[in-house]
């Protein structure tokens, strides 16, 4: 029942951001500033009253263009490694202090079914980099997306996961606000860390 319920949320969190961001009026610094980022793929038609399917992925951040793997393939590396980096000297330092509680994330994955294993490396991060990057945070900013984020970990009960999250939301909004404005570096980068995540509890049980 769990698993069937997971499914379904993130089935709904991708239809209710396409949906908000069909309908709902687009940021006004999106729109008014003329210094928008160097790297923003924004459609042009964001600055028009019309707004069309394509506009909206544009907005969200879904674009692709012919050849373009290359570039995403490298972005979404990186930044994998970046987020892999930092939370591994977090959770070296919360150990030195004694806080690092990451035991209890592994427990909680140990008992995942196939299926949420599958949902949680492929559209668990489309859905929540779709809604959090690619939607809240172009409304709420970085920081207030990103703390909003880690507090949906709290379910784990984990204080290394909580802060864990709310860091990697960091990078993940960072980069998509400076580096790349497109999603698709930073819900592969999402959904790798999950599956490398998965398979070391599983390869240490």
């Amino acid at each position: 029942m769990f698993e069937i319920g997971a499914l379904l949320f993130y089935i709904f969190l991708v239809a209710f951001t396409f949906l908000v961001a069909k309908t709902l009026p687009f940021p006004k610094h999106l729109l008014n500033s003329s210094g928008e980022k160097r790297h923003s793929a924004m459609h042009p038609k964001l600055r028009t009253k019309g707004r069309d399917w394509k506009t909206v992925l544009a907005f969200l951040g879904l674009t692709y263009k012919r050849g373009e793997w290359k570039r995403i393939a490298f972005d979404a590396l990186a930044v994998f490694f970046v987020v892999l980096f930092i939370l591994t000297l977090e959770s070296t330092l919360l150990s030195v202090f004694n806080l690092d509680d990451s035991a209890k994330v592994a427990v909680s994955i140990s008992q995942f079914s196939i299926l949420i294993i599958v949902v949680s490396a492929t559209l668990g991060p489309f859905a929540e980099e779709l809604f959090f990057r690619g939607f809240l945070q172009k409304y709420l900013g970085v920081f207030i997306s990103a703390l909003i984020f880690a507090g949906l970990h709290y379910a784990f009960g984990s204080v290394t996961e909580i802060i864990g999250a709310f860091t990697a939301a960091l990078v993940f909004g960072y980069w998509v606000k400076y580096r790349n404005s497109s999603l698709w570096p930073v819900i592969i980068a999402h959904a790798l860390y999950n599956f490398v995540s998965v398979l070391l509890v599983v390869i240490v049980k």
